[in-house]
């Protein structure tokens, strides 16, 4: 049987974790991060919602947004670390991420992969990038599908 020892309230769905860490988002914008090690709660509220973070390593979250992406470092309190004027999508592997970006007049989607080692886009093509399992399938032509 399990007992209720806690419960944290205003959240939405969408949380994930990483080891002992756990990311929720907030409902009114921001989010929460629980360290079940020690037992503590970080807040961070924002003027916006949430949505398809992911954690780069225990003490890196990325929050992507329309057309940016932000690093937020988690230690002992959350601290923004940068911004790229690109949205990462998902974590491929410890080196590279996929990628989502619009053109100036948002009538165009670009997939790609970002390398977080050399911190540039390596691949971009405007039909499409699915992550799978460490691989992105992506098309380099309209009828063309390939593994990289």
């Amino acid at each position: 049987m399990y007992k209720k020892i806690d419960q944290i309230e205003e959240v939405r769905v969408g949380l994930i974790s990483y080891n002992s860490i756990v990311f929720i988002p907030k409902k009114l914008g921001g989010f929460l991060v629980y360290k079940s090690k020690s037992n503590s709660l970080l807040n961070k509220d924002l003027d916006y919602h949430v949505y398809n973070p992911f954690f780069l390593s225990p003490t890196e979250i990325i929050i992507p947004d329309l057309n940016k992406s932000f690093f937020y470092e988690v230690n002992n309190e959350i601290v923004l670390n940068k911004t790229l004027d690109l949205t990462l999508v998902a974590l491929l592997n410890e080196k590279y991420t996929t990628t989502g970006r619009y053109n100036d007049d948002f009538s165009k989607y670009f997939s790609g992969v970002y390398s977080l080692e050399t911190k540039k886009v390596i691949w971009e093509k405007s039909y499409g990038a699915i992550p799978i399992n460490g691989y992105v399938l992506g098309r380099t032509k309209p009828d063309n599908l390939t593994r990289l």
